[in-house]
C-alpha cells in the first residue's frame, strides 16, 4: 500500500527547484528571461511525468482514483451523470463543451465535461447515461488531435453486440463548408454511436464556421434541456426532477462562475512556497502546447517582397540547436504567438490590472459549478505575461463572451446591448459590428466602459491563445538544425482607420534580428572613432513545436512530382525542391519536378532567384508562374495547369506523378475540378471514374492536399 503523504512529499520534493521569480515591467524576449521561462516549463513537465508514474504505482496497488479525478475512474459504473465530451481544435468546441456544462449545472443537473483526450472510453462510456459530444473536424475529414484515440476506439466497436444500448446520447459537429469533407467527424461519430447501439435522446446538430457558427450552435441547442428533462427514463436514472430543475435555472442563470483562483504572490517567496498548491493540479489538455513547446532561437528574417506597400511576406529560420527538437521534410511547424505590447497596455489601462504583479493561477474548488481540476499556463507568472502570452486579447469575442461581458456590465444600457449582440436576433449586427470589422476583445472593453472584470473572471471570458501552423519551407535532408517557415503578414484597414494586425505574423513581423558581424563591422568603419558594442547578441526566442503533415516525398526519388503552391503554399514545394537538391547532391537520381506557382504583381513572386537557380540546375524541370493582378487577364495556376494538360495526364497516368497542393481552400477546389477535367478528357473518363481515381489516389498518399480557409 504506498502512503499517500510520502506521495505528496515526492512530489513537493520534485516541484521543490522551482526558479525564483523576479519582478518585470513587461515580459522580455532577452535571453535570460527565455532561459527562466524555459526552466519553468520543464519544471512542469517533470513533475506531470512524476505525478503520471504516482497514477500507474496507485493503480497497481488497487487504490481508486478519486471521484473528481480529471481521467474517469475505472470502477465508475452507471454514474448518475451527464457527461459533455469535446474534440477540439482551436478551442471553439471546447467553449461550446464549457457553455453545456454551465448550463446544465445552472439546471441543477449533474453534469462532468471532458477533453475526448483525457476520457477512458473504453472502460467508461458503455457506463454512461447520457453522453454528449461536441466534435470538430480538422483538415481533410481528420479528427482534432484530442479525439483522434476516440474515434478509433469508436470505429473498433462491435456492434453487433451493441455495447453502448444503455447510454442516450447526441452529437454537435463543427466543421467549415469550404472544405470537402465538412463536419466528417461529426457525422461519423454521429452514426457510429447509433450503429454500436446508443439511443438518440436529441437530433444532431452541426454548425459551419464558413457562416456563423454560434448561431447553428444556439438554435441547435435550444430545446435540448427541455427534451432531456422530459425523458421520464433519464431523469429517473438521472435522480433530478424535470420540473424543479428547470424553476432552479432560472434563479442560476445569471450567476458569475470563475474555473480559477488568482492568489498573488511576492517574487521573493516563491521558492519558499514551493508552488504546492498549483503543482497538485493537472495540466489543462488542451493547453497542453503552454508547457510542451520549447523555446528556439530565431537567427533570419527577411522580407521576401520586392514592394511591401500593400503585401508582406517573410522567410524566418528557427536554429534547432539545444532544443531537441526534430522534424522532417514539409512537417508543420507550430508558433505561439504574444499580443502587441500596445494591445496588453490598453486592456490593463482600461480594466486597472497591474502588469507588474506577481500570480499564481489554481482551479478554483470552491465553484460548486465548476469541474475545472486543471492548470491552464505555467505559473506563477505576472499579469503581464498572462495578457501577453496566453490570452487571446486581440482577437473578436464569441458571443458566450459576449455574454459573460453582460453580466458584469455596471451600466443596464451597456447590459442590454452587449446581451443583443450576442442573440439570435443580433446575428447581423454581431456579423457586421464585431467580425467583419475585427472588433476585438480590447475594442469591445473600450466601447462599453462599465464593464469591470476581474482578473480571475477574465480568465474564464477570454479564450487561450491558440498556436498557429506554418507548413515547413526547409528540407531537413538539407538543414537538419534549421526550420524555415513562410509567413504571409496580415494587415486589414478598417472603415474607421483601425489596422487589423494578424496576431501571429505581426508577432513575427516585430522580431528583432541581431545585425549581423559583418553589417556591424561596416557600421563602426562608417563611424570612425567608434569601438562598437562588445555585448554578445540577443536573438529573440519564439515558442513553438514540430506536428507531423502528409506531405512526404515518394520513396522512390526517381519518381516523378506536380507541385501546386501560390502565395505561401509554396513552403512545402520549396521543401521538396531543397530535399531534391541534396538528393542529387549525394549522387541520388532525381525524377521529374514541375512547379505551379501564382502570386498577384511580380513584386509578389517570392524566392524567384531561388527556384530559377533550381530550374537552371535541372532540379526543377519546368517552372510556371501565373499573375493574377499583372493585367487585365486574371491567370492562375489552375488555368495553367489546364493548358498542360496533356502532360499532366502523361505523367500522372504514364509515370505515376505525385501532386501536392498547397494553399486556400478556393484554389485548392479550382485545381480539384480541373485535375478532374483533365482526367475525364485525355484519359477518356467519366466525371464519376476521374472522381474515384483521385479519391484512390488521396488514400494511397499521391495526391496530397493541405489548404486552408
Amino acid at each position: 500500500m504506498i502512503d499517500s503523504y510520502s506521495i505528496a512529499g515526492t512530489i513537493l520534493a520534485a516541484i521543490g527547484g522551482m526558479v525564483l521569480c523576479w519582478k518585470r515591467s513587461r515580459p522580455s524576449s532577452e535571453s535570460t528571461e527565455m532561459i527562466r521561462i524555459n526552466n519553468q516549463m520543464e519544471q512542469y513537465k517533470k513533475s506531470v511525468q512524476l505525478r503520471e508514474q504516482l497514477q500507474t504505482n496507485l493503480k497497481n496497488a488497487s487504490k481508486i482514483v478519486p471521484a473528481d479525478a480529471t481521467i474517469p475512474s475505472e470502477n465508475h459504473s452507471s454514474t448518475s451523470r451527464v457527461v459533455v465530451l469535446f474534440g477540439s481544435q482551436t478551442g471553439t468546441a471546447e467553449a461550446f463543451a464549457a457553455t453545456l456544462h454551465q448550463e446544465g449545472t445552472s439546471k441543477k443537473i449533474p453534469i462532468v465535461k471532458y477533453d475526448l483526450e483525457e476520457y477512458d472510453a473504453k472502460k467508461c462510456l458503455a457506463k454512461e447515461i447520457v453522453v454528449i459530444l461536441v466534435v470538430a473536424t480538422y483538415g481533410e475529414g481528420d479528427p482534432t488531435d484530442n479525439a483522434v484515440e476516440f474515434a478509433r476506439f469508436l470505429k473498433q466497436q462491435q456492434v453487433d453486440h451493441k455495447p453502448l444500448q444503455n447510454v442516450f446520447f447526441t452529437v454537435f459537429g463543427l466543421g467549415n463548408s469550404q472544405y470537402e469533407h465538412y463536419n466528417a467527424m461529426g457525422r461519423s461519430i454521429n452514426k457510429q454511436m447509433e450503429a454500436a447501439g446508443a439511443r438518440r435522446l436529441y437530433r444532431y446538430g452541426e454548425g459551419d464556421d464558413d457562416q456563423n457558427i454560434e448561431n447553428d450552435f444556439e438554435e441547435w441547442k435550444e430545446n435540448l434541456w427541455s427534451t432531456l428533462l422530459e425523458n421520464m427514463q433519464v431523469c429517473k436514472q438521472l435522480r433530478v426532477n424535470g420540473h424543479d430543475t428547470m424553476e432552479d435555472s432560472k434563479a442560476n442563470s445569471a450567476v458569475v462562475s470563475c474555473d480559477y483562483s488568482i492568489l498573488e504572490c511576492s517574487p521573493l517567496k516563491t521558492d519558499q512556497k514551493k508552488q504546492a498548491e498549483t503543482h497538485s493540479y493537472n495540466i489543462k489538455a488542451a493547453n497542453k502546447y503552454f508547457f510542451q513547446s520549447v523555446l528556439a532561437k530565431v537567427i533570419q528574417k527577411q522580407e521576401l517582397c520586392t514592394d511591401t506597400a500593400n503585401r508582406s511576406t517573410l522567410h524566418l529560420e528557427i536554429d534547432l540547436k539545444g532544443t531537441e527538437l526534430e522534424y522532417q521534410t514539409a512537417d508543420n511547424l507550430a508558433i505561439l504567438p504574444e499580443n502587441a505590447w500596445s494591445n496588453v497596455e490598453r486592456i490593463a489601462c482600461r480594466l486597472k490590472y497591474n502588469l507588474d504583479e506577481w500570480v499564481i493561477v489554481k482551479p478554483n474548488t470552491c465553484n460548486e459549478r465548476s469541474t475545472c481540476k486543471d492548470i491552464p499556463f505555467p505559473s506563477p507568472c505576472t499579469v503581464a505575461t498572462i495578457l501577453t502570452r496566453y490570452l487571446d486579447i486581440s482577437n473578436a469575442p464569441r458571443k458566450r463572451a459576449l455574454k459573460k461581458l453582460a453580466e458584469c456590465a455596471q451600466s443596464q444600457v451597456e447590459r442590454e446591448k452587449l446581451l443583443d449582440l450576442a442573440s439570435t436576433n443580433g446575428k447581423d449586427l454581431y456579423q457586421t459590428w464585431i467580425l467583419k470589422e475585427h472588433r476585438s476583445f480590447v475594442d469591445i472593453l473600450e466601447a462599453f466602459p462599465s464593464i469591470q472584470v476581474p482578473l480571475e473572471a477574465l480568465l474564464d471570458i477570454v479564450p487561450y491563445i491558440n498556436p498557429r501552423f506554418y507548413t515547413i519551407s526547409s528540407s531537413r535532408l538539407a538543414h537538419p538544425d534549421r526550420i524555415h517557415v513562410t509567413v504571409s503578414v496580415l494587415q486589414t484597414p478598417q472603415i474607421d482607420g483601425r489596422i487589423f494586425d494578424g496576431v501571429c505574423s505581426s508577432y513575427l513581423s516585430r522580431l528583432a534580428i541581431p545585425e549581423s558581424r559583418h553589417d556591424d563591422r561596416k557600421k563602426r568603419q562608417s563611424r570612425p572613432g567608434e569601438q562598437g558594442s562588445k555585448q554578445p547578441r540577443q536573438w529573440p526566442h519564439i515558442r513553438v513545436f514540430v506536428r507531423e503533415s502528409k506531405f512526404r516525398l515518394p520513396r522512390d526519388t526517381t519518381t516523378p512530382i506536380i507541385l501546386i503552391g501560390p502565395g505561401t503554399g509554396i513552403a512545402p514545394m520549396r521543401a521538396f525542391l531543397h530535399e531534391r537538391s541534396k538528393q542529387l547532391e549525394m549522387g541520388l537520381p532525381i525524377g521529374r519536378t514541375v512547379l505551379y506557382f501564382g502570386c498577384r504583381h511580380e513584386h509578389d513572386y517570392i524566392y524567384r532567384t531561388e527556384l530559377e537557380l533550381f530550374q537552371s540546375q535541372g532540379i526543377l524541370s519546368e517552372l510556371h508562374v501565373a499573375f493574377s493582378r499583372q493585367s487585365t487577364e486574371k491567370v492562375y495556376v489552375q488555368h495553367l495547369l489546364a493548358q498542360q494538360g496533356t502532360k499532366v495526364w502523361t505523367q500522372l497516368y504514364d509515370k505515376g506523378a505525385y501532386v501536392y497542393v498547397c494553399g486556400g481552400i478556393q484554389m485548392g477546389q479550382d485545381v480539384l475540378k480541373t485535375l478532374t477535367d483533365i482526367i475525364e478528357r485525355h484519359g477518356q473518363k467519366t466525371e464519376a471514374e476521374a472522381k474515384l481515381m483521385l479519391s484512390n489516389w488521396q488514400t494511397c498518399g499521391r495526391f496530397v492536399q493541405e489548404l486552408w480557409a
